[in-house]
């Protein structure tokens, strides 16, 4: 609709309790949304990090939308945007645009935070549908 439109986003951050990259993009679509810019798709990021178990060494959990303290304690970093659309159905849905990944990750554990991360991105492409649907109430 409008060729060769390019739209400069400026993000000021007042306070950083962990999750930066994701928050920011996240915060990025929604004002892009809320001021029902046309996208063709739009994204959905997550962070997520692994901090070792204290009572088993040789394990370790996995936390959603991690705080800084929990930033600095984890043995893997890892930050994901998605292609996210509604309906959950298009061909582009699930497509992995940007990722991080800080430490050192085993196939199968990154198959495990990834799988994770797709959830969570999922939940937010619904609440940012949710969000849009109902301004428009």
């Amino acid at each position: 609709q409008y060729p060769r439109q390019c739209i400069s986003i400026k993000v000021l951050v007042l306070q950083n309790d962990g999750s930066l990259a994701a928050t920011v993009l996240n915060a990025a679509m929604l004002a892009l949304l809320d001021a029902s810019i046309p996208l063709r798709h739009y994204l959905a990021a997550v962070q997520l990090v692994t901090v070792p178990d204290l009572q088993h060494t040789d394990n370790s959990h996995i936390l959603l939308d991690p705080t800084l303290a929990e930033e600095h304690m984890a043995a893997v970093k890892f930050f994901a945007a998605f292609v996210a659309d509604a309906t959950l159905d298009k061909p582009a849905w699930g497509k992995v645009v940007a990722e991080e990944i800080r430490g050192e990750v085993g196939l199968e554990e990154y198959h495990t935070i990834l799988q994770e991360a797709q959830t969570l991105a999922q939940a937010l492409s619904r609440t940012f549908h949710d969000a849009v649907a109902s301004k428009f109430r």
